[in-house]
């Protein structure tokens, strides 16, 4: 597993070897950034990368030149390997890992006013995560006006074309691996942080 473009570009990344964890493929990493270079700025952007894992996805983003990542991760093994790669690539300045389990990281970080210009979403597998992630960060105020979040799940996991403000974009098919773009819209002043 390997940075795939930017300041870290070919830097090899540390994985663990957990039967439950399922780094995102360097073809399918490299076909969600191209996904989102097509439509939305990164340089600058504040993102979050939920069921981070080893933090290839979130990692990725600060290479391309997003201003900060928060990366939410709750596996011990998995914490451990994404604290490494976060200072392995000079990222630490810039990088804040919540160990927590998503749905409290979010609370979390909306009563902390936490505000995100994407999201970078790679839960387990076929357990139904992508659209229960997506319900959960359509009611929340952590997105910015013109917010993206990018999923990443299996073809056979079924989602909306749309989760409250969040409206499904693109749809793309890598083998058995979907990605699913959202962006945000009609928004409320509220939820945008204005």
């Amino acid at each position: 597993m390997r940075v795939i473009a930017g300041s870290e570009k070919g830097r090899r990344l540390k994985s663990v070897g957990h039967v439950r964890l399922r780094p995102t493929a360097d073809r399918v990493r490299e076909g969600l950034f191209s996904i989102l270079a097509s439509r939305f700025e990164l340089c600058d952007a504040v993102v979050l990368d939920l069921f981070a894992g080893t933090g290839a996805l979130g990692i990725e983003a600060l290479s391309r030149g997003a201003g900060r990542a928060v990366f939410v991760e709750q596996g011990h093994g998995a914490l451990r390997i994404l604290r490494e790669n976060v200072e392995l690539c000079g990222f630490a300045l810039r990088a804040e890992i919540w160990p927590l389990p998503v749905r409290r990281a979010l609370r979390g970080l909306e009563e902390h006013a936490y505000r995100f210009d994407g999201v970078l979403l790679d839960p387990p597998y076929r357990r139904g995560l992508v659209a229960s992630t997506l319900e959960m960060l359509s009611e929340s105020a952590l997105l910015r006006a013109g917010a993206w979040v990018v999923a990443e799940g299996h073809v056979d996991e079924a989602v909306s074309e749309s989760y409250g403000p969040l409206r499904l974009t693109r749809n793309r098919r890598y083998g058995k691996t979907s990605i699913v773009l959202y962006s945000l819209t009609d928004i409320d002043s509220t939820a945008a942080g204005s």
